[in-house]
């Protein structure tokens, strides 16, 4: 992991409807997250449009590439919901982020559990 003021995040946007405004606010919400908690905010991947049951995510997949580059440290989302309102999903993507050496920061949850029903996250 890179040292914390070198250390280079991303952050990830999902919504299965284009709604330009509510994606505009969580992206607005993450970056000013990031400013808060003086974390460096390089790109934010989203992917708009796509079911939260697909694992077919071209913003996806550019975010774990990017975080092969130097200096990146992890990945910043709203919420769980914002990488799958399905359980499952969110955990699969969640792995595939910490595989690479990144952490997962959520800035309003943490992650769903077993046992956890998706309703107490929303």
């Amino acid at each position: 992991m890179p040292d914390r003021e070198r250390a280079v995040y991303y952050g990830y946007l999902h919504s299965e409807e284009d709604h330009g405004t509510a994606v505009e606010a969580a992206y607005e919400a993450l970056v000013s997250w990031c400013v808060d908690q003086g974390r460096y905010l390089s790109t934010v991947f989203r992917d708009v449009g796509i079911s939260s049951y697909s694992l077919r995510r071209p913003g996806f997949t550019g975010l774990l590439d990017a975080l092969e580059l130097p200096d990146s440290a992890g990945v910043v989302v709203i919420d769980w919901s914002h990488l799958s309102q399905s359980k499952s999903v969110a955990k699969r993507l969640a792995l595939a982020v910490r595989r690479t050496g990144a952490v997962l920061l959520l800035r309003d949850s943490t992650l769903p559990t077993e046992g956890t029903s998706t309703t107490s996250l929303a």
